[in-house]
C-alpha cells in the first residue's frame, strides 16, 4: 500500500469533501411552498444560486490543493484524483455555459 504524507492525505480528504456538494445529494432543502409557480421558481433559483455561491467560494482552496497534488510527484496516487477533478471542472463549466434561469 502506498504511504502518503499527512499534508497529501489532508489534501485528498479536502478534495473529496469539496466534491460532495457537486454530487447532487449533499444536504437537503425543503421545496418552497410559494403561492405561484413563478414564486416557486424564484425560490428554487435563489436556493440553487446560494449553493453555487458557496461552491465558488471554495475554488481558490481547490486550486491550491490541485497544485499540491501536481507537485506531489506521486502520479500513481494522484492520477485518479486528478482525473476526477478534471471531470468535475468540465461538468461545472458545462453547467455554467448551459444554465438558464427560469422565466419569471
Amino acid at each position: 500500500m502506498l504511504k502518503l504524507s499527512l499534508p497529501l492525505r489532508a489534501a485528498f480528504s479536502l478534495l473529496a469533501l469539496a466534491a460532495l456538494p457537486g454530487c447532487g445529494g449533499a444536504g437537503t432543502t425543503a421545496t418552497p411552498t410559494a403561492a405561484t409557480p413563478a414564486a416557486q421558481a424564484q425560490a428554487l433559483e435563489d436556493t440553487l444560486m446560494a449553493h453555487h455561491d458557496r461552491a465558488m467560494g471554495q475554488t481558490e482552496r481547490l486550486f491550491e490543493l490541485k497544485a499540491k497534488l501536481t507537485a506531489a510527484k506521486v502520479p500513481a496516487a494522484t492520477a485518479p484524483v486528478m482525473a476526477k477533478m478534471q471531470a468535475a471542472e468540465q461538468g461545472m463549466m458545462n453547467w455554467m455555459h448551459h444554465y438558464q434561469a427560469p422565466d419569471s
